[in-house]
């Protein structure tokens, strides 16, 4: 004798739907991690402006504040104009006559990435191309920065 169907499909059934309620759950949490993120890198962001305002790039204060020196050597703050439609930036660097092609150093949700750890004195191409969840725009144009040694930095 077979068993019957209507346990089964009912246990089933109930497995399904309370997936799917925690999957709805998982959904929840994720949206309001991710606006709290946007949120934060958004003040974050204001609080950097406003620092750039006020204070000198040599300003001890930034560092108080757990931000990097912007005069420091052997980094460089990259920042872009937000994109309207595109609420992800990825960041490329390219060294003239090193890289034969631009490389990908990072991601961010804002227009904004800091990099540490580069060589004093090397010499950069910097793009960046912003992306949404149906596509990515082309690499902007070629800005080019020069990493500054400490001396430079201080003066």
């Amino acid at each position: 004798m077979k068993p019957p169907r209507v346990p089964l499909h009912s246990a089933l059934s109930s497995t399904i739907s309370t997936l799917n309620g925690k999957e709805q759950d998982s959904a929840t949490s994720k949206a309001a991690r991710d606006t709290a993120k946007r949120t934060l890198r958004r003040c974050l962001s204001g609080m950097v402006g406003e620092l750039g305002r006020r204070l000198s790039e040599d300003d001890g204060r930034w560092r108080r504040s757990g931000l990097h020196l912007p005069s420091a050597p052997n980094e460089f703050f990259i920042m872009c104009a937000p994109s309207v439609y595109a609420p992800h930036y990825r960041f490329f660097t390219q060294r003239p006559g090193v890289d034969a092609e631009p490389i990908h150093v990072g991601n961010a949700d804002e227009p904004m990435l800091d990099l540490t750890a580069l060589t004093t004195g090397a010499t950069f191409d910097v793009y960046v191309s912003a992306a949404n969840s149906g596509a990515e725009n082309r690499l902007s144009k070629v800005v080019q920065a020069v990493v500054a040694g400490e001396e430079e930095a201080a003066a």
